[in-house]
């Protein structure tokens, strides 16, 4: 299947029964996987000196992800990534919160920015 078929395929929306963790894996394996993400992007979401770009296209400050497995754990050893990485490299961020208790604060950003990249592909 070429790229533009997989794109079609692809929702940005939240499946009905999908957990966060399950729709953020979901979408940046996608996005990484086919090479949807520019080496400007990429340093956009991990560099700490970008958080002002981070605030401003997700909501929070937080690196997206890390490649490092030292690098999960805040200040007070809390885990602020996911263990295993996606595409075998990256430790994604765990603070997005868009349920029914926590209305979301980062979850149309993150959508409008998705969809964004794949623009940018086709």
């Amino acid at each position: 299947m070429n790229k533009m078929n997989k794109m079609n395929k692809m929702t940005t929306d939240l499946l009905p029964g999908e957990k966060n963790r399950d729709y953020i894996e979901r979408v940046f394996t996608f996005l990484f996987e086919n090479q949807l993400i520019s080496s400007v992007e990429i340093e956009r979401l991990e560099a700490e000196e970008n958080r002002g770009y981070r605030l401003t296209n997700f909501g929070f400050s937080r690196p997206l992800f890390v490649e490092s497995s030292i690098r999960r754990m805040d200040s007070n050893s809390y885990p602020r990534y996911y263990a295993n990485p996606i595409c075998g490299r990256y430790h994604l961020c765990k603070e997005w919160y868009f349920d029914e208790e926590h209305p979301s604060f980062n979850f149309d950003k993150l959508q409008k920015w998705v969809n964004r990249m794949m623009r940018k592909a086709a």
